[in-house]
């Protein structure tokens, strides 16, 4: 989480360490969150992808912070269907 003046954003980065080739491809998140975008899915704006690993050592993607909650179950039973 970064927290600035103009609001809460989330940096979105690959672990350290070895990983597979298409092992947490932030790249891919980002090109897909951006092409989401531009839909009627509800997805937060993500605002730069940075592919230099010199910068903090992987690749990584700032996108909004966004409050919200989150379905750990699948089957959603905690939501009305009616």
């Amino acid at each position: 989480l970064l927290r600035a003046k103009s609001g809460n954003y989330v940096l979105r980065r690959q672990p350290p360490g070895q990983l597979l080739k298409s092992a947490h491809a932030v790249d891919r998140e980002y090109r897909v969150i951006t092409a989401l975008s531009s839909t009627q899915v509800p997805v937060a704006h993500a605002h730069h992808l940075c592919t230099d690993t010199s910068i903090i050592g992987s690749m990584f993607y700032i996108m909004d912070y966004l409050d919200g909650r989150i379905f750990w179950d699948p089957s959603l039973p905690e939501l009305d269907i009616d």
